[in-house]
């Protein structure tokens, strides 16, 4: 089916969103970056899917879930005394995007933690969901450790630099948590990241025995 054509009245207000939303964006980020480096940095990425503004004039953005203080709190708001309203639909980033591309979620705007997932909504095989796309941000990938670990003496030596962040991670007993590689781009580039320390520590098998295989339910 055809996309429908929109109102001049849908066209501004979506126009209106995006602007707002990469302002607001500039705004919280300290500025635009267009480009990355992959292995370390996620850039995310904002999309102009089929349009399905109504005439009430709400906007329906899929979103990362990184992003939702963006959407909820910097966005919305924003755009409220334009009488645009703002419908968040957040979650990770490929699984909006599979949702979007087979229909369920109808969204005007698609915001991921990676550019690279708007090819799944882009080409005529996927539909043609995306018309285009612009990296707009970026953000460090970091470890997060709880100060009750029985570790946390451990970890502490690794965040004043004094052992490599990985170290801690191989003790017998860590538990490491991460996010389905198959779902959220955070998941795939905890490998990426598991990779690049193997590669330049020159320990070999390090990526497996502190994240397991790549797809490692427990």
């Amino acid at each position: 089916m055809r996309p429908r054509m929109l109102s001049s009245r849908a066209r501004m207000q979506v126009k209106i969103l995006v602007s707002a939303f990469l302002s607001i964006a500039m705004l919280i980020t300290g500025g635009l970056f267009l480009s990355a480096n992959a292995g370390v940095r996620s850039v995310a990425g904002i999309a102009v899917a089929d349009l399905n503004v109504t005439a009430t004039g709400d906007v329906v953005i899929g979103h990362a879930g990184v992003l939702t203080d963006l959407v909820r709190t910097g966005l919305t708001p924003a755009l409220a005394p334009r009488g645009i309203t703002v419908k968040s639909v957040g979650g990770n980033s490929l699984a909006i995007a599979r949702s979007i591309r087979g229909g369920s979620l109808p969204a005007d705007l698609f915001v991921s933690a990676d550019a690279n997932v708007n090819q799944l909504l882009t080409g005529d095989a996927n539909g043609n969901k995306v018309r285009w796309f612009g990296a707009f941000a970026r953000n460090a990938f970091v470890v997060l450790y709880s100060p009750n670990s029985q570790y946390r003496a451990e970890f502490d030596k690794a965040q004043r630099g004094e052992q490599p962040w990985y170290e801690p991670l191989k003790r017998p007993g860590v538990k490491v948590a991460r996010s389905n590689p198959d779902d959220d781009p955070d998941g795939y580039y905890a490998l990426f990241v598991a990779q690049l320390a193997e590669k330049f520590s020159g320990e070999a098998g390090l990526k497996q025995q502190i994240l397991g295989d790549d797809r490692n339910p427990a």
